[in-house]
């Protein structure tokens, strides 16, 4: 067992217990109740992937949500980025089917009857570019 702590552009420095403030007091990190929602292991167990529900606070309303890919074996990290089919959508859960392609579920965030949209989207990383050092996908 080991602890990953994510890079720092992911991290809400400051939370807070109101989702106004906590927006406020932050520039960079997570926006409120959507930090990483999908968690997927490779089949293979060497590659953990984990995606953020909807774009980072610096990412604005780009529709760009990260994904953090880590190689298990030798500790390696890149960044991806998946642009949400809407930008109103949230990303659900991710499901690994083999080490580059995922099954990728997008919803609406209504609950109940009001829930209307539910995708699931698949997606493949193979020819996908590192985005580590790109601070915001604006």
């Amino acid at each position: 067992m080991r602890s990953l702590p994510p890079p720092e552009k992911f991290r809400c420095l400051h939370p807070m217990p109101s989702k106004a403030e906590e927006i406020a007091a932050n520039a960079t990190g997570r926006t409120p109740n959507h930090g990483f929602e999908g968690l997927a292991l490779t089949p293979d167990g060497r590659t953990l992937v984990a995606m953020v529900q909807g774009p980072l606070l610096q990412e604005g309303t780009s529709g760009a949500v990260r994904m953090w890919v880590v190689d298990l074996q030798n500790g390696g990290a890149r960044e991806l980025a998946y642009l949400l089919d809407d930008a109103d959508n949230a990303v659900n859960e991710i499901e690994a089917i083999n080490d580059r392609q995922f099954l990728v579920e997008e919803r609406d965030g209504k609950g109940g009857v009001k829930a209307r949209t539910k995708k699931l989207m698949l997606i493949d990383i193979t020819d996908a570019s590192d985005i580590s050092d790109v601070a915001s996908l604006t």
